[in-house]
């Protein structure tokens, strides 16, 4: 019976057919080899670049990273501050849906900053501006947080940057919050914002009569 010519592309330590395990890791060598090198030309054949084709991705990119929202800067962590996990409002529309849920990380993180429950401080930025960075009332009141200009003065920030804006709205309602005690009063003063509002008398009637 004829035998076959020993493989000349084998080196010499494997002419003989040894099926121990070095063989078995060569050959599995060589064969994953050529066949990554096929697929390098197949890949090439292909002018993506040429053809006016975008490279596709499966992975869903945020709004936030597509230019959409202004960059949002890093929020720090604070410990022990529990935080409510997004979830869709199921009231609002999906423009201001799409603005929430690319602020609510950092509104949730501000929120623990400052001691205000990230549900309160959520529902009072839905209710001043629905999210919207560019929101303005008729009186002047500006960004996420509705921060009346001389407010903002007095906080010392810049009502036109959403984070601090956002830093604003949760240190004023804080301080409302702890003048106060209850939480409708404190949102009857926030929503005043202006000196009188610090009258306890005032602040109770507006918020009955609201």
């Amino acid at each position: 019976m004829p035998v076959a010519a020993p493989d000349a592309g084998i080196p010499e330590a494997f002419r003989v057919h040894d099926l121990s395990r070095r063989y078995v890791e060569y050959q599995m060598g060589q064969e994953f080899a050529a066949s990554a090198e096929g697929q390098s030309e197949v890949a090439a054949s292909y002018d993506v670049a040429a053809a006016g084709v975008a490279p596709v991705s499966s992975i869903a990119v945020p709004g936030w990273m597509k230019g959409q929202y202004p960059a949002l800067a890093a929020v720090p962590y604070t410990p022990g501050c529990a935080s409510i996990p997004y979830r869709p409002a199921g009231f609002l529309k999906p423009d201001a849906e799409a603005r929430r849920a690319a602020y609510y990380g950092m509104m949730s993180a501000i929120a623990c900053e400052h001691g205000i429950p990230t549900g309160l401080f959520d529902a009072m930025i839905i209710q001043e501006s629905r999210y919207n960075p560019a929101a303005i009332s008729k009186m002047k009141a500006y960004g996420l947080a509705q921060l009346m200009p001389g407010t903002a003065a007095q906080l010392g920030i810049n009502p036109y940057d959403p984070v601090q804006n956002l830093r604003g709205g949760a240190r004023y309602l804080r301080t409302q919050l702890d003048t106060f005690g209850q939480v409708h009063l404190a949102l009857a003063a926030y929503k005043a914002q202006s000196a009188r509002s610090c009258d306890f008398g005032q602040v109770e009637e507006r918020t009955l009569n609201a």
